[in-house]
């Protein structure tokens, strides 16, 4: 079975929106994008070796909006979940980094081949866009984990998180 660490960035602007990115909710039929349904992610990937969780964030946040301005406030949350795949099992071991920024706008210049394949678009949400939604989102409860942040919630040792999302 294959680990991978990833980064994950919980990126709220000054109105208290989070960006997030639409992908096909099974990278591997990315190209039928007609039938394979979407689900909407927080930013990130996978952390090189000897790179920091917040160095991958930073990283990755550079690399799949150009914003170079966010703040990093630490690991909020962490959650674990395993993936069948035709390559095998895959353990995703993920930590989610929140960021603040000041920009309204992102750009796609840094995206890798592969983002600009599986990328559909990416979004500013509301609370209320959130919770209103009828989108996949991951991690699931997104709405309330950033409503919990919204109303002062203490940033400590990360929050284990269910990742798990029933497509």
């Amino acid at each position: 079975m294959i680990t991978r660490r990833t980064a994950r960035v919980v990126l709220l602007d000054h109105d208290d929106r989070v960006l997030l990115m639409e992908v096909p909710a099974s990278p591997a039929s990315a190209q039928e994008t007609d039938h394979v349904p979407s689900v909407w992610v927080t930013l990130g990937g996978g952390i090189h070796p000897g790179e920091s969780v917040e160095a991958a964030a930073r990283r990755e946040l550079t690399e799949e909006t150009g914003i170079t301005d966010a703040v990093l406030h630490g690991v909020i949350w962490h959650g674990e979940q395993y993936l069948e795949t035709a390559k095998g099992s895959t353990h995703l071991d993920e930590s989610f980094v929140l960021a603040r920024t000041a920009a309204k706008d992102w750009s796609s210049e840094g995206w890798s081949d592969n983002e600009r394949e599986l990328v559909r678009s990416l979004r500013w949400w509301s609370l209320p866009e959130l919770r209103a939604h009828s989108e996949i989102i991951k991690p699931p409860r997104l709405n309330d984990l950033l409503q919990d942040l919204l109303d002062g919630a203490q940033i400590g040792p990360p929050q284990e998180i269910q990742l798990k999302v029933d497509l």
